[in-house]
């Protein structure tokens, strides 16, 4: 029986690259919705919806909430100040960090 597999790697799509930084921690990689949309083949509008339905948040909440949780493991570590953890999960500036740890959870960042 013939085996449909091959040994060849598979072809990195731009999406499959910034997964695989987000796997090595590169949470600064970055990809706009519509870059998404069109690799995907379907409208922004099309993408936010079949995510939300598929995983009950919208692409951006999603984000945010994968921020959040990072945040808290670096935060636990307590190796790292406030300031450092916002950069490493993404967020460019620490009040807006600050903010959506907040939204996201009961503690500050601070508190955390």
């Amino acid at each position: 029986m013939e085996s449909h597999y091959s040994s060849e790697p598979a072809p990195t799509s731009a999406a499959g690259r910034v997964g695989a930084e987000a796997d090595a921690g590169d949470a600064r990689a970055r990809i706009s919705l519509a870059e998404l949309a069109a690799h995907l083949a379907a409208s922004e509008r099309t993408l936010n919806r079949r995510f939300k339905h598929a995983v009950g948040d919208t692409p951006l909440g999603y984000l945010q909430t994968l921020r959040v949780e990072v945040a808290k493991g670096l935060l636990e570590s307590g190796r790292l100040p406030v300031d450092e953890v916002s950069r490493r999960v993404g967020c460019g500036d620490v009040n807006t960090f600050r903010q959506l740890f907040r939204s996201k959870t009961a503690p500050s960042a601070l508190e955390y």
